[in-house]
C-alpha cells in the first residue's frame, strides 16, 4: 500500500530537518564558502540530487538554516524587545548571552556568516544586512520607548546607542569564541549593560 499524503509530508519534513542539521553543523564549523552541497549531502546521508530536491541551491539551503537558527531566538528576543520595555528590557539583554553560551554552534554560525558576508556578496550578505539593520532599529525603538517612559535621559542618542549595543554584542561573541576560557559571555553582557544603564538612565531609575 503506497504511503498516504500525510506520511509523505512527514517524511519530507523529517528529511528537511536532517539536511538542515547537517548544513548547520558544517556552515558553523567549516564556514559557508568551504561547505559544498556535496559535503552537506554526505553528512546528511543523501545524494546531491536528493538534497537538491528539498533545497534547489546552496543559497536556499543557507537561508533556510539561518531562518531556523533565528527562530530559536525569536521568543526570547521578542520578549526583550517588546515595545514599552524601556530600561527593564535593556537589562534583560544578558539572557541572550546565556542562551548563546549554551549553544556555541549557534553563536559560531552567526559570527561565521557575518564575517564571510563582509567580503562576498550574495544571499548571506543581504540576509546579514537586513537582520543587523532590523536589530539596530528594534534596539533604537526600545531605547526611544525608555526615553518616553522617563527611564532614560532625554538627551540619549538612541540610534548611536543602538549601533553601539549591536557592535558590543557582535564583538564580544567573537572574543568569546576565540577565548572561551578567558571570556565570560554572560558576565561581559551584564557588566556592559550595567555600565550603559548608569550612563543613560534618569537618576531616579538608575538602580531599578
Amino acid at each position: 500500500m503506497p504511503p498516504q499524503k500525510g506520511q509523505r509530508q512527514a517524511r519530507g519534513l523529517a528529511r528537511q530537518d536532517q539536511i538542515l542539521d547537517a548544513a548547520f553543523e558544517l556552515f558553523a564549523t567549516k564556514g559557508v564558502r568551504a561547505t559544498t552541497i556535496a559535503a552537506v549531502a554526505q553528512q546528511a546521508g543523501l545524494s546531491e540530487a536528493g538534497l537538491l530536491h528539498h533545497f534547489p541551491s546552496k543559497d536556499a539551503l543557507l537561508l533556510a538554516v539561518l531562518h531556523r537558527a533565528d527562530a530559536s531566538l525569536t521568543d526570547l528576543e521578542g520578549w526583550m524587545l517588546a515595545p514599552g520595555g524601556g530600561l527593564a528590557s535593556l537589562r534583560r539583554l544578558p539572557a541572550t548571552a546565556r542562551l548563546l553560551a549554551e549553544q556555541p554552534l549557534l553563536a559560531r554560525l552567526r559570527v561565521m556568516v557575518t564575517a564571510e558576508s563582509v567580503v562576498e556578496d550574495g544571499a548571506a550578505r543581504h540576509y546579514v544586512q537586513e537582520r543587523t539593520a532590523a536589530i539596530r532599529t528594534a534596539m533604537a525603538k526600545l531605547l526611544a520607548d525608555g526615553v518616553r517612559r522617563g527611564d532614560l535621559r532625554t538627551d540619549t542618542d538612541v540610534h548611536a546607542r543602538a549601533a553601539e549595543i549591536v557592535a558590543f554584542m557582535e564583538g564580544i561573541q567573537i572574543q568569546w569564541l576565540l577565548h572561551p576560557d578567558q571570556i565570560d559571555l554572560a558576565g561581559a553582557y551584564e557588566s556592559y549593560i550595567s555600565a550603559l544603564a548608569d550612563q543613560i538612565a534618569t537618576p531616579d531609575r538608575a538602580d531599578r
